[in-house]
C-alpha cells in the first residue's frame, strides 16, 4: 500500500479558481499525451452556467502552465467530467491503467482527497462498491460516518466540499495505479460515508485513441482478491479498536494497556500494541459465541475470574526482563488454571487459550495486572 499511495500522490493535483481550491484532478498519459480528468462542475460550477478560468496545480503545489480544456460544456453536463489536455512537462508522472468502473465487492479502492476546509489532502482506504445508478453513475461505500469527523457530524458533506474529481483507484497488491471513476459528489450530508463516481469511459467521446482495460480482468485475480481481504481485516480490526475505545468506562483503557506493554517490551511496544488488542478483540467474540451461550459454562468460567482477580497482580520490576517473565507466568498459570476447572466442558483447546490471552490482556487494559518499578 505504501509503494501504491506514493505513486498515487505523483499523478494527483489540485485545481484552484481566483486563488481558491475548487477540486481535484488525476493525470494520465494516453499515446504519448498527458490529460487531467476532473468532475464537470469543478469547470463549469455546480449549475454548469459558467465555466472557471482555473488553475492546475502539481503535487509540489507548482502551477502547470500549459494546458487546453478539450471537452465542453454538454459533456460535463451529461456525465460530470470534464478533460483536460496538458502541453507542460510533468516530471516523475507514473503509468496509470485506466478501466471502466469496479462493481465487484470482494474488490476495495482507495482514493485521495483534497478538500477546500483543509490544509494537506488525505487518502480515503477501504472504498467498496455499493450501487450502479444512472448512465456512468455509480455509488461506493467508505463505511458508517466516514466524512463526519471532519465537521460537526451532519455537515460531513460540507467539510468536504473541494474534493470533487479525486480519482477512485484499485487497491493493487503490487502499486500498479488502476484508476476506475472520478468523484462526483458526497451525498446525503455525508452520512453512512457514500461517495459517487463517475465512469470514465465516456472519454472515449472525447479522445477515441484512449485505451481501458475491462473491469473483468480484474474480477476473477485471486492475488488480487486475497490481497483486498486481508485489508478488509485490517479495517475491520482498526473499526473494532476504535468502538472499543469509546465504549462508556473504556476511556482509559488504551492508555493502560500502553503503559503495561511500554513497561514490557520498551520503545517496541508499538508493534506489540496491536497484538494485545487483537487478542481482546478475538476473545471477546469467543466469549459472546461460547461462554455466554452455555449458563453453566458461564457461571463456572465468572467463578474462575472472580478467583483470579483476587489474586495479587502486582509486580515489582527491575527490567523489561523480569516484566515479561511476569506476564508469562500470569498467563501460563491462567491457562492451566482454565484448563483444570473447565475441563469438563466442551471447549477446544483454541477456545481455551483464547479465553487466557483474552483475560491477560483485558486485566492489563483494566489495571488489575500492572507493573510498577524496583
Amino acid at each position: 500500500m505504501k509503494i501504491l499511495k506514493n505513486n498515487i500522490k505523483s499523478n494527483f493535483v489540485t485545481l484552484k479558481s481566483n486563488g481558491v481550491h475548487i477540486g481535484c484532478g488525476f493525470l494520465f498519459k494516453s499515446n504519448d499525451d498527458t490529460y487531467c480528468v476532473t468532475a464537470g462542475h469543478v469547470v463549469y460550477g455546480r449549475k454548469y452556467d459558467n465555466e472557471r478560468i482555473v488553475e492546475i496545480l502539481d503535487n509540489r503545489g507548482v502551477n502547470i502552465e500549459r494546458f487546453e480544456l478539450i471537452s465542453f460544456i454538454d459533456f460535463a453536463k451529461k456525465y460530470d467530467l470534464a478533460l483536460f489536455k496538458l502541453y507542460s512537462k510533468v516530471d516523475k508522472l507514473k503509468p496509470v491503467i485506466l478501466c471502466n468502473s469496479i462493481t465487484n465487492n470482494k474488490l476495495l479502492s482507495i482514493s485521495y482527497m483534497k478538500p477546500t476546509s483543509l490544509t494537506d489532502s488525505f487518502f480515503l482506504d477501504a472504498v467498496k462498491f455499493n450501487d450502479d445508478l444512472d448512465d456512468n453513475q455509480f455509488r461506493y461505500s467508505a463505511g458508517q460516518s466516514a466524512f463526519n469527523n471532519f465537521k460537526d457530524d451532519t455537515y460531513g458533506a460540507e467539510a468536504m466540499e473541494g474534493i470533487s474529481g479525486s480519482p477512485m483507484l484499485l487497491c493493487s497488491w503490487d502499486g500498479a495505479i488502476v484508476l476506475h471513476g472520478i468523484t462526483s459528489r458526497i451525498p446525503n450530508s455525508g452520512m453512512f460515508g457514500f461517495i459517487e463516481t463517475r465512469d470514465l469511459t465516456v472519454l472515449n467521446e472525447v479522445v477515441d485513441s484512449i485505451d481501458f482495460k475491462s473491469s473483468e480482468d480484474f474480477d476473477s485475480n485471486h492475488r488480487l482478491i486475497r490481497f483486498n481481504r486481508k485489508l478488509i481485516d485490517d479495517e475491520r480490526f482498526n473499526n473494532w479498536v476504535d468502538t472499543w475505545k469509546n465504549l462508556p468506562g473504556n476511556e482509559s483503557f488504551y492508555g493502560n494497556l500502553e503503559s503495561k506493554l511500554e513497561t514490557i517490551h520498551g520503545d517496541s511496544y508499538t508493534s506489540e500494541l496491536p497484538k494485545e488488542l487483537e487478542k481482546i478483540m478475538i476473545g471477546d467474540e469467543c466469549f459472546k459465541n461460547v461462554i455466554e451461550k452455555n449458563s453453566t459454562l458461564y457461571d463456572s468460567y465468572d467463578d474462575v475470574i472472580e478467583t483470579a482477580e483476587r489474586d495479587k497482580m502486582e509486580k515489582y520490576v527491575s527490567s523489561k526482563h523480569e516484566a515479561l517473565e511476569h506476564y508469562n507466568k500470569v498467563y501460563e498459570e491462567h491457562l492451566d488454571v482454565i484448563n483444570e476447572d473447565l475441563g469438563d466442558f466442551d471447549l477446544s483447546r483454541t477456545d481455551r487459550k483464547k479465553i487466557a490471552q483474552y483475560n491477560v490482556a483485558t486485566w492489563m487494559a483494566v489495571c488489575n495486572l500492572r507493573f510498577s518499578k524496583k
